[in-house]
């Protein structure tokens, strides 16, 4: 059995989030000023204003005032700013709505 088949089978087993074993992204939000998105894949489009981010099957959009780029790694990026709104939307597109 491939490693991420058994990880997906031990964290149903233990009726554990798909999260916790890489069934999808993490978004964490800290009050209004700070978003941190885990497992993304790639940065669609960034602008002080307007932040869009492939995950998984879909994407996250965030906007708000004076975004910033506060962490970037491999898999995890940090924004920092007022932010405004966060939408998730699974499939190809987002927009604000």
């Amino acid at each position: 059995m491939p490693f991420k088949q058994w990880q997906q089978k031990i964290g149903e087993t233990l009726d554990l989030p798909e999260d916790v074993f890489g069934g999808g992204p993490r978004i964490t939000l800290f009050g209004f000023a700070v978003v941190k998105i885990e497992d993304f894949q790639q940065i669609i489009s960034f602008s002080d204003e307007h932040v869009v981010v492939r995950v998984g099957m879909g994407q996250v959009e965030l906007w708000g005032r004076n975004l910033v780029l506060a962490e970037l790694s491999l898999h995890e990026i940090e924004v920092k700013g007022e932010i405004h709104g966060l939408k998730l939307q699974e499939g190809e597109t987002c927009t604000k709505g």
